[in-house]
């Protein structure tokens, strides 16, 4: 997986500058690249599957302005990559020169300027993965932690916020779902992620919860808030997502914060405590006490030195245990 993420997301993706959910969609090439080499393909089947995958392997930005569509747009693109690289474990061929003749005029108008095997920042992408502090789309997370930093510092009392002006970047604007209809909308809707932060005082699972939606004075504080570029920060995206923040009260007082990277990633990591807080709160009611304690101990780096397989042993049982419950 690590190699098929590598040419795709990080490779393709990044040389063709992609924004990140167009390279999402095109996820079923690195299920497409990895199958062929579980089963052993030699290269000429893996051009194969590179090519049926591709076929498979597309999508539209306009589908993140819908929060019910943005998965299905991934999941389909996996469901079709696993297919291609069965395919041509079957014995079906694709034309080799698949990239060169028709992924680059689709997504680029021309062959990367940049070799697809010059260095990226990281040797491989997954090293330059991040890990959410919050449930919600990635671009949400710079902006939120700006305001974390306004709110660290001082009270906002919500009652007294005149204005709420973000500065970001691009592809977070185009990503933006305005109308808030269920959880998914939430999660791409920077005004109510903010606005829930200034009144709830929380970004957790809770705070995108519907109910909240016709909370008065979150409806009133999304009014106020005003989304626009900065130039600085659109420059340095895709390498950076950042944003600033300012909050205007009544009061006439201005308060600001900017951040370069957001908590999660690799160069700003999250402490281990929070993470294994915020396992314990995702496993609360799917795992027993005991599992998620055996899931710790698993992860912490002085823990004992047992294979991964226990994880997939422990979600499979909570699998199970949650599918006879349903029955």
């Amino acid at each position: 997986m690590r190699d098929g993420l590598d040419l795709v997301e990080a490779r393709l993706g990044k040389r063709a500058q992609l924004p990140e959910e167009r390279a999402d969609s095109l996820v079923g090439e690195p299920v497409g690249h990895v199958k062929p080499v579980l089963l052993g393909l030699d290269e000429r089947a893996t051009q194969s599957a590179l090519c049926l995958g591709a076929m498979g392997g597309a999508g539209f930005m306009a589908s993140f302005r819908s929060g019910a569509t943005q998965p299905l747009q991934v999941a389909w693109s996996v469901r079709n990559g696993l297919a291609a690289a069965i395919m041509a474990g079957a014995g079906h061929s694709g034309y080799p020169r698949i990239l060169e003749e028709a992924f680059y005029p689709a997504h680029m108008d021309e062959r990367p300027a940049v070799p697809l095997d010059r260095p990226l920042r990281c040797g491989y992408a997954i090293q330059g993965c991040y890990l959410k502090p919050y449930p919600g789309c990635r671009h949400l997370h710079p902006s939120i932690d700006a305001l974390a930093q306004i709110l660290s510092g001082i009270s906002i009392e919500p009652h007294k916020v005149a204005a709420v002006r973000v500065g970001t970047y691009r592809v977070a604007l185009e990503t933006e779902i305005e109308t808030l209809s269920c959880r998914g909308d939430a999660y791409f809707n920077l005004p109510y992620a903010l606005s829930a932060r200034l009144v709830l005082g929380r970004n957790d699972w809770d705070s995108f919860d519907p109910r909240h939606f016709g909370h008065p004075v979150i409806a009133e504080i999304m009014k106020k808030v005003s989304i626009g570029i900065d130039p600085e920060i659109e420059r340095a995206y895709p390498e950076q997502r950042g944003s600033v923040v300012e909050v205007c009260t009544t009061d006439g007082d201005r308060h600001c914060a900017r951040v370069t990277l957001p908590a999660g990633e690799p160069e700003n990591p999250l402490p281990d405590h929070f993470l294994f807080e915020k396992l314990r709160r995702a496993a609360d009611g799917i795992l027993s006490p005991e599992e998620t304690a055996r899931i710790e101990s698993l992860l912490r780096p002085a823990g004992p030195e047992d294979s991964p397989a226990s994880l997939f042993g422990i979600a499979q049982s909570a699998w199970t245990r949650r599918q006879g419950a349903a029955r």
